[in-house]
């Protein structure tokens, strides 16, 4: 997808070998769910480009999740999807009473 010529594990691979300890299977893993990732496909030739993301410094999302679970992240690796400038990545858990 990126055209390189010594692939590196990406996203997914991280994010399976992140969750390997909870005994998270990678067949169970539908999908990586990529919040701010640029990715466009090109209607003709079906081409999957990664772009840099629209996304800019202090954009947030609050998931709200409705029973426990356990949550896997990832920074993509992929040079050209961070503009060629890695970055980290900032969450925060809020964990509030049940009412």
């Amino acid at each position: 997808m990126y055209g390189d010529e010594n692939p590196h594990r990406g996203c997914f691979g991280n994010l399976c070998e992140a969750l390997e300890p909870f005994g998270i299977d990678p067949d169970t893993i539908p999908i990586c769910f990529n919040v701010f990732m640029h990715v466009a496909v090109d209607g003709e030739t079906g081409k999957i480009s990664v772009l840099p993301p629209k996304s800019r410094e202090g954009d947030y999302i609050i998931i709200e999740a409705a029973m426990d679970l356990i949550v896997g992240m990832t920074a993509c690796s992929a040079e050209m999807s961070n503009n060629y400038s890695f970055k980290p990545i900032g969450y925060k858990i809020i964990r509030q009473k049940a009412v």
